[in-house]
C-alpha cells in the first residue's frame, strides 16, 4: 500500500470468507499434524468456571459479543489487498512460538494444569 502512495484506514481481518472456531481450530490441527482431540463446552460451562473470553480463551467470545469481530472489509478488498494462507499463518505463529523461553509466561490462555483440571469437570 505505501509503494501505491495508498492512505487510509482499511479494515483488514480475515479471511474472505467466515471462519468458525472450529475450523479454526480444524486448520490448527491439520497445519501441525496433530491429533489431539478437541473438547467443546458451553458458554455457560465457562462462565461458570471464571474462564475469561479472548484472555483465557483467546479468539473465542461468547453469542452475546458475536458481531465484534464482524466488520466490513471491502474497502481493504477494493484496494486489492490479499489474504495470507491461514495455513501459513498457523506455522508461522507456532515457530515463533516456539523461539520463547521453556519458562516464558503467556498473557493469555489457560495454563496446562487449569485446562486439565477443567477438562476433569
Amino acid at each position: 500500500m505505501a509503494e501505491q502512495k495508498h492512505a487510509g484506514v482499511y479494515n483488514v481481518t480475515g479471511p474472505a470468507t467466515r471462519l468458525t472456531f472450529a475450523s479454526f481450530l480444524e486448520a490448527c490441527q491439520a497445519a501441525i499434524g496433530s491429533d489431539t482431540t478437541l473438547t467443546w463446552t458451553s458458554a455457560r460451562f465457562l462462565a461458570a468456571h471464571e474462564v475469561r473470553p479472548w484472555v483465557d480463551l483467546p479468539l473465542w467470545l461468547p453469542d452475546e459479543t458475536r458481531g465484534l469481530l464482524q466488520v466490513d472489509i471491502a474497502k481493504a478488498t477494493g484496494a486489492e489487498l490479499t489474504f495470507r494462507a491461514l495455513t501459513e499463518t498457523i506455522t508461522d505463529t507456532l515457530a515463533w512460538a516456539e523461539t520463547r523461553p521453556n519458562a516464558y509466561v503467556w498473557q493469555a490462555g489457560l495454563r496446562p494444569d487449569r485446562e486439565a483440571a477443567l477438562l476433569t469437570l
